[in-house]
């Protein structure tokens, strides 16, 4: 919510909730055509009756709370920024993709509900949680004692694909709760230019390559067996999980063969 006194009015975001463990840009104007307040891309919320437009003599100012208080907001605060004027869409749309930037707001990448695939323990007696995920998204697992207390972070990791796997590093025994977050961290990197480090033959008719990547970033290997004719065929694709990507040619069997590998 978003108000000022004198007298009181308050306009109030719409839509899901936003204690989500995300990030979130906010955007609050008070100004001749009353109370704005927009988050993240959502259409933005007006007040417009009732609104004062008297100029303020010094006046206190709160953020997360009511003035009054009892309202607490459970969230940090990464940046406040102030304007002596109302910002067009064009200056805003400036302002959110700076913020994103600087403090990697998830701009461009959309982390949908997602399902547990499976738990458990493995044979070391060590818990692991395998979800579905989505490439470039970074997921924690975090760990709660029964004797209460705040949640802690014990492990993370980047989604290189659909599915991901997490575990409980410690020791085995630890009896507890634990929940998985995700925290799309920024967008992902951009794709860079990259170098094939290096191939040949894994087994009989089974070719590879190896090519730097990004993380996130999807790599795909296309081969032909004759310059200039025909199409090129997708022989592997693999999205990346680390600075290195191995592709294969399942069926690198004849004679003469042409490779080039495209990222995405």
């Amino acid at each position: 919510g978003f108000g000022v006194g004198a007298p009181d009015q308050t306009v109030y975001s719409g839509g899901d909730s936003l204690v989500d463990e995300q990030f979130h840009l906010v955007i609050q104007t008070w100004g001749p055509d009353g109370l704005r307040l927009q988050v993240d891309d959502a259409e933005p919320v007006w007040v417009t009756d009732g609104v004062s437009r008297l100029p303020r003599a010094a006046v206190a100012m709160v953020f997360g709370d009511l003035s009054g208080g009892g309202a607490r907001v459970a969230a940090d605060l990464a940046e406040v920024r102030f304007y002596d004027e109302a910002l067009v869409d064009a200056e805003l749309d400036t302002i959110r993709a700076e913020l994103a930037d600087k403090h990697g707001l998830g701009q461009g990448v959309v982390v949908p509900p997602f399902s547990i695939i499976a738990q458990g323990f493995d044979a070391d007696g060590r818990f692991f949680v395998t979800i579905e995920s989505v490439a470039g998204v970074r997921y924690r697992l975090l760990y709660l004692s029964p004797e209460g207390g705040e949640w802690t972070e014990i492990a993370s990791a980047r989604a290189g694909g659909a599915e991901l796997t997490l575990a409980d590093p410690r020791d085995p025994g630890v009896a507890g709760f634990y929940l998985v977050v995700a925290d799309a961290g920024g967008a992902l990197p951009p794709l860079e230019p990259f170098a094939i480090l290096g191939g040949g033959f894994s087994g009989p008719g089974q070719g590879y390559v190896v090519v730097q990547s990004v993380p996130g970033h999807t790599y795909v290997l296309l081969k032909k067996t004759a310059l200039g004719v025909g199409e090129w065929v997708e022989v592997d694709r693999a999205t990346a999980d680390g600075p290195e990507t191995t592709l294969t040619d399942p069926d690198a069997t004849g004679p003469t063969a042409f490779y080039r590998v495209l990222g995405e």
